[in-house]
């Protein structure tokens, strides 16, 4: 709402400007002192203004995070996704503390600096009062001498109750519109911060198809607060080739997607496509060729269709496309169970229907298998909340899904890798194994360490 109301603050400021100047206009002639001592008057309560409101300011900006800290307390409160946990553990009274703690540290530090802002103003307001009076008081003594008319001393008090009405309005004006320019003083310092990832503007053109594959060379990257997540990582995946990438938890496998869908740049190291820098391609169009399902996949208060339709917006007006990928994801039963079909709205934000988190998975498999350009399948965990069967009919047609395309699966459930032309195995961010299952289970490292655990939990 700031940049709209930096323009009402200017025009309306513009409008008590014009309206103040009138007035001094009319003032002059009874005596040039009057508008001037009545400006000089209200001087040191700008003055005032202005400080306290810049640290006004500066508090609210410090104290950001106790704002989202309320924030996120109202939306854990008041959302479904958390109402269960909330009612079964009855963590209401202790949401409404941090709430409550945020709010006071908030507003207790406001409270004390807008306290003394009115103090001020109120005591230097009393001046510019005793400054009007004075004036008011001249201009009665000069009636009385019959040195004005009844017109001037008329013209007098209603030009003098403009220009202390329009005076307040100006200084009003002048605070909002100063805090207005605080506002876009950071957001234009933000915009002008350099990005975290260098963009190659238009960039080269993606190969279509890729040749001889993507490359990771003695790739690094370190997050923010420098833990490594890869460490010298060097592989390379080939055209039309099905790559698992599989590990525990925090071992690299989803960083390496996302250096793969450019969310980030390595550290160290490069990403090379057919020999060229990652970095160097048009990025819109490297991201054209990815379609990916992810464990974190969003689920959208829209139709069917339309959900669909996300991984490729031109697919909204190709009804067969959408049934198509529907198809391939398992969800053609479902969406005929509908009287609207793929325009069955979802989600409770608008009356819609809710869907199971298998069924929201499925859906977000469809996203993936709309966009047929692609050339790089991405299945981030992908049928983690699928029930057996629903699991094992997305891998029974696993083959058909990627057929064309460079696929990497990251899993956990490793029964599901063995249809991989090649097992990359991670640990703490190194890759320590690659191979085919067979191979890999002959070594007995860590990969055959992992399968073992896996098998016993059925050995019954």
């Amino acid at each position: 709402y700031q940049p709209a109301s930096l323009l009402q603050t200017l025009a309306e400021g513009g409008r008590s400007f014009v309206t103040l100047v009138a007035m001094v206009g009319l003032l002059a002639p009874l005596g040039f002192w009057i508008p001037l001592a009545i400006l000089i008057a209200v001087i040191p309560q700008i003055v005032v203004s202005f400080q306290y409101e810049t640290k006004i300011w500066l508090t609210l900006f410090e104290n950001s995070p106790q704002a989202r800290r309320m924030q996120y307390c109202t939306s854990v409160m008041l959302t479904d996704t958390y109402a269960k946990e909330v009612r079964l553990f009855k963590l209401s009274s202790f949401f409404t503390n941090l709430y409550l703690q945020a709010f006071r540290s908030l507003h207790q530090s406001m409270r004390h600096l807008r306290g003394k802002q009115a103090l001020w103003s109120s005591s230097l307001a009393f001046g510019s009062t005793i400054g009007n009076g004075f004036a008011f008081y001249w201009v009665v003594q000069q009636a009385f001498r019959g040195r004005l008319s009844p017109g001037s001393v008329l013209l007098f008090l209603e030009s003098l109750a403009y220009l202390q009405r329009n005076l307040e309005e100006l200084v009003r004006n002048s605070l909002e519109l100063y805090e207005n320019l605080l506002y876009m003083q950071q957001f234009f310092s933000f915009l002008d911060s350099k990005p975290p990832m260098a963009l190659c503007v238009p960039g080269k053109p993606v190969p279509d198809p890729i040749r001889s594959g993507i490359t990771f060379e003695k790739v690094h990257f370190c997050y923010p607060d420098n833990r490594s997540a890869l460490v010298d990582v060097s592989f390379t995946l080939y055209p039309g080739e099905t790559v698992a990438i599989v590990g525990e938890n925090g071992a690299g496998k989803t960083t390496l997607v996302k250096l793969l869908t450019r969310l980030y740049d390595p550290t160290d190291g490069v990403v090379l496509v057919d020999g060229v820098d990652l970095r160097e391609l048009n990025l819109d169009e490297w991201r054209r060729q990815i379609a990916g399902v992810f464990q974190d996949f969003g689920r959208y208060a829209l139709t069917i269709g339309e959900n669909i339709a996300l991984g490729d917006i031109q697919a909204l007006d190709d009804p067969k496309r959408l049934r198509r990928a529907a198809q391939k994801a398992g969800l053609a039963e479902l969406v005929e169970k509908f009287p609207q079909g793929e325009d069955t709205p979802l989600g409770k934000q608008f009356g819609g229907t809710e869907l199971s988190g298998g069924e929201w998975q499925k859906l977000s498999l469809a996203r993936a298998f709309v966009r047929e350009q692609a050339q790089l399948l991405i299945l981030d965990e992908p049928t983690a909340a699928l029930d057996p069967r629903s699991e094992y009919e997305v891998y029974r047609r696993f083959v058909e899904l990627a057929q064309g395309k460079t696929t990497i699966l990251i899993t956990h459930r490793l029964a599901s890798v063995r249809m991989a032309d090649r097992i990359l195995v991670m640990k703490a961010g190194h890759l320590i194994e690659s191979g085919t299952h067979q191979e890999l289970l002959q070594r007995k490292g860590e990969y055959a360490t992992l399968w073992n655990m896996q098998a016993k939990q059925y050995d019954l």
